[in-house]
């Protein structure tokens, strides 16, 4: 799966901020059926951010979108405001080839 975020760019900042804490990047990694997470910025939008992850199921996928931390909010948004966004995300699910 990969998907694509466009950052405000007043939020960039603080989108770089979660993603390099606790609840961002480590968060997927961590998730039950990761294979592989990560996140990077675009060589020439310094706004736009690219996420590439692999997981061993489509389910545990469709279930780590699902969960929700204590206060109700989904984990797989790591805490990202989607009103800090100037487009919305584009997610591209696939199916590896490896």
């Amino acid at each position: 799966m990969s998907a694509t975020l466009k950052a405000k760019p007043e939020y960039r900042d603080r989108i770089i901020e979660i993603m390099k804490s606790p609840k961002g990047v480590v968060v997927g990694r961590e998730a039950k059926g990761n294979i592989f997470f990560d996140i990077s910025l675009d060589d020439q939008d310094p706004n736009l951010f690219h996420a590439y992850e692999n997981w061993h199921t489509k389910e545990e996928w469709e279930a780590f979108m699902q969960l929700k931390d204590g206060d109700g909010v989904l984990i797989a948004t790591h805490g990202i405001d989607f009103d800090w966004l100037s487009e919305p995300p584009v997610f591209n699910p696939g199916t590896s080839l490896g």
